[in-house]
């Protein structure tokens, strides 16, 4: 993924493969199901 490729993704919204999560202090604690869920199925992404 290239960084001009992120914008692109934000805008087309979640998906199978894209999934928003927002953090202020502290990673969420549902963070740890979604990256393992993303790492078992078609290629998802982190960012």
């Amino acid at each position: 993924m290239r960084k001009y490729d992120i914008p692109k993704l934000l805008l087309s919204g979640e998906n199978q493969g894209v999934e928003f999560k927002e953090a202020k202090n502290s990673f969420p604690k549902d963070g740890m199901k979604t990256i393992c869920s993303f790492a078992n199925t078609n290629n998802g992404l982190l960012i």
